[in-house]
Formats: C-alpha cells, sequence, structure tokens
C-alpha cells in the first residue's frame, strides 16, 4: 500500500461571461465566472483568460488564434472577476473567450467552454 496517496481531485467546471458589451483592440475587456469542481466552490484558484479566434477554416489566416488577456482568482466562494486589456495585436474579428484553472488542492485542472 501507498502511505503517500492523496485522494482523486475532480475535475473543475468553469463558466465565463463577458461583462462588456463592445469590445475593441487596446481596451479592457471585464469578465466574471466561477470554478466549481462536484457542486463546491474551488476557492483561492487562479484563473487564466483567453481570447480564441472563432470559427474560421483552418487555411484562413490566423485561425488558430489564442491570445492570453489576463487572469483572475477566485474568491471564497469560487467566484471571480477580472480582465485585461484586449492586445493590439489581435486580428479583427470575433473571438470566444475562454478561462482556464490549473486548479488547486481540492480542484483537478479545467476549462470553459466557448
Amino acid at each position: 500500500s501507498r502511505s503517500n496517496s492523496s485522494p482523486r481531485l475532480s475535475a473543475a467546471s468553469v463558466v465565463v461571461t463577458v461583462t462588456d458589451r463592445d469590445v475593441h483592440r487596446g481596451f479592457p475587456l471585464r469578465v466574471t465566472g466561477s470554478v466549481r469542481a462536484d457542486g463546491e466552490p474551488c476557492a483561492h484558484a487562479a484563473v487564466d483568460l483567453w481570447m480564441r479566434r472563432a470559427g474560421g477554416g483552418a487555411g484562413e489566416a490566423g485561425a488558430d488564434e489564442t491570445l492570453r488577456f489576463g487572469t483572475a482568482a477566485t474568491g471564497d466562494d469560487g467566484t471571480f472577476s477580472g480582465g485585461g486589456v484586449v492586445p493590439g495585436s489581435a486580428s479583427l474579428g470575433d473571438y470566444d473567450v475562454i478561462a482556464t484553472t490549473p486548479g488547486d488542492v481540492r480542484c483537478a485542472p479545467g476549462r470553459s467552454s466557448p
């Protein structure tokens, strides 16, 4: 038997919502969201915020463009609010906002759906 085994962590369920109506390069983009595992909050977990080019074919310029634009951290209740500035290098077009977390002592890594 292993004396230092730890319980299996449940994958974090990440939800993110963009709170700004108009988004432009070089301007702030604010989001809110939550990180939970098994219905319980993942408190004090780091959250990375990403913009991923929406749609586009594989051969289309910038189709695979993914840019990190900010970070946040969850509070005691597993919710977060934060954001960052839309990079000036971002191509024009539509993007999905994705939030990822490396997890914490209770929650395994997870990401939001686009």
